[in-house]
């Protein structure tokens, strides 16, 4: 999965990660795969202190994680579901009858409810 870095600080933010040197432009953002991007945020990015002892707006790290959503790989990913599976053992049904009529043979003595056993 892709995700979309983006930096929320008014300086460009250039750090090193893994051998190579990432820019990321002010208020901009960068594309990355999930994992290398959670560990460049997790990444230890050294503070630099002005004159008065403060951290300077250049060395803050203000950065968050966006997903991309892909709505065709969303959908090539999609796992079909039956619309009628007993909750209990896995039992596939052709419909609603049909699983309501597993239920009452198979499974009516483990439900708790008296008033849902009664209206199966």
């Amino acid at each position: 999965m892709r995700v979309r870095v983006i930096n929320k600080n008014v300086h460009d933010h250039v750090e090193k990660f893994k051998g190579e040197i990432i820019t990321i432009p002010s208020m901009g953002s960068i594309e990355m795969g999930r994992d290398d991007a959670v560990l460049f945020l997790g990444q230890y990015f050294a503070m630099k202190k002005g004159s008065n002892g403060l951290q300077t707006s250049e060395s803050k790290k203000i950065l968050s994680l966006e997903p991309i959503l892909d709505v065709k790989a969303m959908k090539k990913e999609a796992v079909k579901t039956e619309e009628h599976v007993c909750n209990a053992c896995g039992f596939v049904a052709k419909s609603s009858s049909g699983l309501k009529a597993h239920v009452k043979a198979n499974h009516a003595h483990q439900m708790i409810d008296d008033e849902a056993r009664e209206n199966l």
